[in-house]
């Protein structure tokens, strides 16, 4: 599994005193002065998490390695022999979801306050752990297995509570694109069939907005 991470300044402007963020899988914040990244700050950053093998052997071997003193993920394949990719974080098996999210998540927001653009995209096959790693929410009280988007939402209403100088408009919305059909999560589910909020049509914005 790979997480892109994408930060770029924000254009838009405000007026005084006021700022707009969409917070979800993707968040974005505008205002009047927003911050400027260096070159090695504002590509895109590629992180890699290698998922642990069931604890009852049923898997086949790992065909991946994580070396994460060394950013690096070796593919072991039984006829090329290994190979060895370099990314900007690796997370081996062993990693919790604190870590993922206090290198991923948390330098994302942060800069999503600063008045930055960002975007979170988790990349992988069926069954590598997107939906664990973006979207698990703990076991009832239990927060340690929390994903990405519950710790970002978390922390995103802390900072704002801690702001006492500008006033904040959240919004959120959730899709799914599955089989080339876009669903809206957020809708009251009454079936696929004629239902508004399943199988969304595509509209182009002709004026760019």
């Amino acid at each position: 599994m790979a997480y892109g991470w994408e930060d770029s300044a924000s254009s838009t402007g405000r007026s005084s005193g006021r700022s707009g963020m969409d917070a979800a899988g993707v968040s974005d914040l505008s205002r009047s002065s927003p911050a400027k990244l260096s070159p090695a700050d504002s590509r895109v950053h590629v992180y890699a998490r290698v998922k642990p093998t069931s604890e009852d052997g049923s898997q086949c071997p790992p065909c991946v390695r994580a070396n994460s003193a060394l950013n690096q993920a070796v593919h072991v394949g039984p006829v090329a022999g290994e190979r060895t990719f370099q990314f900007d974080g690796v997370f081996d098996p062993l990693a919790d979801q604190e870590e993922v999210y206090a290198q991923v998540g948390r330098g994302a927001l942060h800069d999503v306050l600063k008045g930055m653009h960002g975007c979170i995209l988790a990349y992988g096959q069926t069954g590598s752990g997107k939906t664990f790693s973006l979207l698990n929410t703990g076991d009832g009280h239990d927060c340690q297995e929390a994903g990405l988007v519950p710790r970002l939402i978390s922390e995103l209403f802390v900072n704002i509570a801690a702001d006492f100088q500008n006033v904040y408009f959240v919004s959120i919305a959730m899709y799914q694109i599955y089989n080339e059909q876009v669903d809206d999560l957020l809708q009251e589910s009454k079936g696929h069939s004629h239902n508004p909020s399943h199988n969304l049509k595509l509209r182009h914005d002709t004026k760019n907005k």
